[in-house]
């Protein structure tokens, strides 16, 4: 009988053991990082691709990189922004990587990426929501390396199981496809003739895009429904659950996320600031502030957030206010950039606010 026991708890120990080894030697199979960035294709998330190929492919120079949620990929147009900052005698090149719905750690990962292909960065834009979400952003699985996983906090990570769970196969997939890539439909190679350019807006950028409002913009009732959206978006906001010692455990993601980007920036010698665009009617800062600001300063743009002509629905702006915007936006990079500087340094001086 103890024979027995022993034999299938040796028997276990071996199948255990035998899949440990083989999860462990499907996440170290290498692929091209191109397919990783490709695999949203066909979702919300299809902008990730042309964020890849313009750090990887496009010679063009980034100077100001934007990491944000469909706010800031609505709001920032890098063509604009780059001809007020022109206008003001600062010649960058911005690249918008801002993806819909929140998540701090997919902002880590593309932050990464872009550093990693253009070092010469010196501005990183993370724009913030009214607070910090408590959970990973939903792309993280397919764009995350394996050390981003690997370095991804466990409490309180809800979404953590699931991607540690996905990751060999994903992995062998990825592996599969470089091997094969005729076999699955895909593309190794760059194909300039489908590449929108170095500068785009939203309205070019594949992927996710903003819904029509229901009512033209600017009428009683496209107000009307705004302050509806406006008041769901109150009421549907949850405040925090544990007391302020233990944030890091409630927020433990985006926490970690924020500390690690302003310590990535740092190591790069970059600049990092945060960047708070309110929706219709909603709070005047970030509940994060002050915890923020430890890491870098906060940019707050409030003007037009109570009239409704400047917002297609509660979250995000409408076409018209972009000139404003942008150009609010140019006055702060501009105030940050020394003249005579081919890289800026960081200055000494607090930033607009």
């Amino acid at each position: 009988m103890l024979a027995r026991r022993l034999s299938i708890r040796a028997y276990l120990a071996f199948v255990t053991a035998g899949f440990i080894a083989l999860c462990a030697t499907a996440i170290a199979l290498p692929h091209d990082p191109y397919l990783r960035w490709q695999s949203l294709k066909g979702t919300m998330f299809e902008s990730a691709s042309y964020f890849y190929e313009r750090l990887h492919f496009d010679p063009k120079p980034v100077d100001v990189v934007v990491i944000g949620s469909s706010r800031a990929q609505v709001g920032v147009s890098p063509p604009l922004l780059e001809a007020m900052l022109a206008e003001r005698g600062r010649p960058l090149n911005v690249l918008n990587m801002s993806l819909p719905a929140a998540g701090m750690d997919i902002r880590l990962v593309e932050a990464r990426e872009a550093l990693r292909a253009h070092p010469e960065i010196w501005l990183l834009i993370i724009p913030v929501v009214e607070a910090l979400p408590r959970e990973g952003h939903q792309a993280f699985a397919s764009l995350a390396t394996v050390e981003d996983v690997l370095r991804s906090p466990v409490l309180v990570n809800r979404n953590l199981a699931k991607t540690w769970f996905t990751l060999p196969m994903r992995q062998m997939m990825l592996f599969a496809k470089t091997a094969a890539p005729d076999a699955f439909g895909v593309e190794l190679q760059f194909d300039p003739s489908r590449y929108p350019g170095s500068s785009i807006g939203y309205k070019a950028m594949p992927g996710w895009q903003p819904q029509v409002p229901a009512h033209s913009i600017g009428t009683v009732e496209h107000a009307r429904d705004l302050d509806a959206e406006s008041a769901f978006r109150a009421r549907d906001a949850t405040p925090p659950l544990l007391p302020p010692a233990l944030a890091d455990v409630e927020f433990g993601v985006s926490r970690k996320s924020v500390r690690d980007l302003a310590s990535l920036a740092r190591a790069h010698g970059a600049r990092i600031v945060f960047l708070f665009q309110p929706y219709y009617k909603g709070k005047a800062a970030p509940a994060e502030e002050a915890w923020l600001s430890q890491y870098g300063p906060v940019w707050k743009y409030l003007a037009h957030m109570d009239d409704a002509r400047f917002f297609r629905d509660a979250g995000h702006p409408s076409d018209r206010a972009l000139p404003d915007f942008n150009a609010w936006l140019a006055d702060r990079i501009a105030a940050i950039m020394p003249q005579d500087a081919s890289r800026p340094s960081l200055p000494a001086t607090a930033t607009p606010e």
